[in-house]
């Protein structure tokens, strides 16, 4: 599911964003008060999916990386060698059903300074 999710992503499809997240799907950004980031939660696919297409406009160069994210099944998102916005989700009977971002530099550091959190595999 991350794989097709990722896939999408990087090449701005909607429709095949929509296809892998539930109807109902919720997202949330804990962007610490950072510019751009929502403050509420996004709901619905064709808004989550509107959100997620534009990976490489908002963070040229990125690259995807799988790995454990709180305890959930995620992928890390890098540039230029550091972590900018590790991304966990969760699934339910219809596809993701929930999305957990965290743009915020400050709250990031865990996640480069933690090596089992390291990812095994890139998308």
């Amino acid at each position: 599911m991350l794989d097709a999710f990722v896939a999408a992503a990087r090449h701005g499809d909607v429709a095949a964003l929509e296809g892998v997240l539930s109807a109902d799907v919720v997202a949330y950004a804990d962007g610490n008060g950072l510019r751009g980031v929502a403050r509420l939660e996004v709901v619905g696919a064709q808004r989550v999916a509107g959100i997620s297409a534009f990976v490489d406009r908002l963070i040229p160069g990125a690259r995807f990386a799988f790995a454990e994210v709180n305890g959930l099944p995620g992928v890390l998102v890098r540039r230029g060698g550091e972590t900018v916005g590790p991304v966990s989700a969760t699934l339910g009977a219809d596809g993701m059903d929930g999305l957990y971002r965290v743009p915020a530099p400050e709250k990031l550091r865990a996640y480069e300074r933690s090596p089992d959190r390291l990812a095994r595999r890139e998308p």
